[in-house]
């Protein structure tokens, strides 16, 4: 039982890790995206 629970902690909390690290990763990509942008413009 109560390893169960830990299971299913660990396992949510790393979709939230996941989830926060793509979220980083698209907005890096959006601000460089903008100064290559910008630099040319």
């Amino acid at each position: 039982m109560a390893i169960n629970q830990i299971a299913k902690i660990g396992l949510s909390s790393l979709q939230v890790i996941y989830y926060f690290e793509n979220l980083f990763i698209w907005s890096i990509k959006l601000i460089f995206n903008r100064l290559r942008f910008s630099q040319y413009h």
